[in-house]
């Protein structure tokens, strides 16, 4: 188990509200020496405070994750380990009401990755 206790950028690409919690798909990168970037897919579940702040996520979203937890559970059954990213607190778009645009509660001098990475750096999507 490893816990996230610093600011994490991470791109939504799917939301699935449930009543006590949230489901998003979600993509993260870092930029490579070679400046190049490898990205990573993960299934994050947004539950108490986390989920409160999500509420109106939708697809497109840029949130930050500032406290979570991943596991690795190995199902002896199934012979088959499943990775849970569960976030406690984040910081999502505030959105203006009947609006499409939002603003982001971070600014980009926060942006450090799951990977350290220069605050310099643009999020790769």
């Amino acid at each position: 188990m490893i816990f996230v206790n610093d600011t994490r950028y991470v791109k939504v690409w799917e939301v699935t509200h449930y009543e006590k919690h949230t489901k998003l798909q979600v993509s993260t990168g870092e930029k490579k020496q070679d400046g190049n970037y490898e990205n990573s897919g993960w299934y994050l579940t947004l539950v108490g405070q986390a989920f409160e702040q999500g509420r109106h996520l939708k697809k497109g979203d840029t949130i930050t994750v500032n406290k979570g937890k991943l596991t690795n559970i190995y199902n002896k059954d199934k012979k088959q380990s499943y990775l849970n990213f569960v976030a406690f607190d984040i910081e999502a778009p505030s959105y203006q009401q009947n609006q499409q645009s939002y603003q982001h509660t971070n600014s980009q001098d926060d942006f450090c990755g799951f990977q350290a990475i220069d605050s310099s750096d643009e999020i790769p999507f």
